[in-house]
């Protein structure tokens, strides 16, 4: 006989009924800031206007946030996990008055890396969920304590004694609707001033072109893809030339690439299924 598999609705009733805590997957409620709750620290003015913004533009001095580069490794999810920290951290300095203490250099993707993926003796790339529980459980040290270019499958031992940053919790966008994904990533953006990390697919020629220009394209019929590729969302804008609205990532590839490291992808390309996986930290958290 055939065993039926319980819905999603049938595992959310027995959740409460058990009085679990929700799956991240359940988490979807990101609507922006909630007045009515003091630990709430951000309040947008007006509550809830989608304006563009750019995180690193907000939160870092000009200049001052690094684009670091991933040479020929797949360490692009340690790399979008390190930025990550590093917004957030800068973030959380400036809530608390103190916009200028922050890691000059910020958190080491290496260590990110480290505890994301699976086998420590291979240099295979991880899942984005194994990317997340990796910044909630161990987060991240100093990047000058294990930097970008020293070898990743040698951890130094005095990284276990050092302070380390972590995230909170995580919560996935779901992107199953990319439409109201969309919209959802720049709620997370505008309201909660939280960054994104993306898992993305990539197109040779599509990764190519924006090499120059730092813009995305959707791909052509006969484009090969190049797998998928982790990056840090940090803001979104509308272009003039065409009034898109566009996605602005970090990229780790070195800031020669691109718009000096940053890339930006049009909300076309979300919606045409491209980017499939999407987190961020619980709303209201900071």
């Amino acid at each position: 006989m055939q065993e039926i598999a319980p819905t999603r609705k049938v595992l959310r009733v027995a959740r409460k009924f058990l009085k679990l805590p929700p799956l991240p997957e359940e988490q979807m409620g990101i609507i922006g800031p909630d007045p009515e709750d003091s630990r709430d620290l951000i309040k947008s003015a007006p509550d809830g206007e989608l304006k563009p913004i750019d995180l690193t533009q907000k939160y870092f001095k000009p200049k001052a946030f690094k684009i670091r580069d991933q040479a020929r490794t797949n360490r692009c999810a340690g790399f979008a996990g390190g930025s990550g920290l590093h917004v957030v951290s800068a973030k959380l300095q400036s809530l608390a008055g103190r916009p200028d203490i922050t890691l000059p250099d910020g958190f080491s993707a290496n260590e990110v890396y480290w505890h994301a993926r699976r086998n420590k003796e291979k240099d295979g790339g991880v899942f984005m969920r194994d990317l997340m529980v990796a910044l909630k459980k161990h987060g991240s040290v100093d990047v000058r304590a294990w930097p970008d270019h020293h070898s990743l499958y040698s951890r130094p031992i005095a990284v276990e004694t050092l302070g380390r940053f972590k995230i909170p919790g995580y919560a996935s966008i779901n992107m199953r609707n990319a439409t109201e994904g969309f919209d959802t990533i720049k709620r997370v953006l505008s309201i909660e001033e939280l960054p994104l990390f993306v898992g993305t697919k990539m197109f040779r020629n599509v990764s190519r072109n924006a090499g120059y220009s730092g813009f995305f394209t959707l791909p052509g019929s006969k484009d090969k893809t190049d797998g998928y590729h982790a990056m840090l969302c940090v803001g979104w804008f509308r272009r003039e030339k065409d009034g898109g609205e566009y996605l602005i990532l970090v990229n780790s590839w070195g800031p020669r690439y691109g718009a000096w490291g940053f890339v930006f992808i049009p909300k076309e390309y979300v919606l045409a299924g491209f980017m499939t996986n999407v987190w961020t930290l619980p709303d209201n958290t900071y």
